[in-house]
């Protein structure tokens, strides 16, 4: 996976807009939400964004494909300011926006994994952030979690999880112990990593 983000970045940096700007890339991190500061990051167009996923896909087909190497990936540019998000979801599971009645909508997948369909489509997908959304994304060594008896922990589970929470930091708490608690002694089988970003209502 370090090989898929590499070639992401290093394919939108080679799109970017004329500014820069200090970003924090916030990284989860297991127990702890650690934040990372990286200095000059670039702001990339929508353009930027397609052309990240394409030039990646590409690359893996031409270089990789023989020993089956594929990959989901969710990749998203955000205006903080305005709350706008313009995504590309290459076949991973759906990122969900969480209101404060709940579930408002899923980010579906905008084209196929990358790595395995030669000049596959790429769309890009938009999304609005209000004061107070949350948007939680994950990988699928949540959902397939299984408890001691084999039993997954399922995405239905996941969504009933979901209720509005005070911060980010406490959605995410709230999901760890839970699935924690549901593996009990059960070996973790998958990564699990898990994203929170929310906007703040001020």
């Amino acid at each position: 996976m370090a090989l898929i983000r590499s070639l992401v970045r290093a394919f939108a940096s080679q799109n970017t807009a004329l500014r820069w700007t200090d970003v924090l890339d916030e990284r989860l991190q297991q127990r702890n939400d650690a934040i990372t500061h990286r200095p000059a990051a670039p702001m990339i167009g929508t353009a930027g964004l397609r052309n990240a996923i394409v030039m990646t896909d590409e690359y893996l087909i031409e270089n990789h494909r023989k020993p089956h190497m594929f990959a989901t990936l969710f990749f998203g540019v955000l205006d903080p300011q305005q709350g706008l998000m313009h995504y590309v979801n290459a076949g991973h599971n759906a990122p969900l926006l969480i209101g404060k009645e709940g579930i408002k909508s899923e980010l579906d997948a905008t084209g196929p994994a990358v790595g395995v369909l030669p000049k596959a489509a790429f769309n890009i997908q938009q999304v609005r952030f209000e004061p107070g959304d949350t948007l939680f994304c994950y990988t699928d060594g949540i959902t397939e979690a299984r408890n001691p008896a084999g039993e997954l922990l399922s995405e239905a589970a996941l969504r009933n999880l979901l209720s509005p929470a005070d911060s980010a930091d406490s959605l995410l708490e709230r999901i760890e112990r839970h699935v924690l608690h549901y593996m009990g002694t059960a070996p973790q089988a998958d990564d699990m990593t898990m994203l929170a970003i929310r906007r703040l209502d001020i």
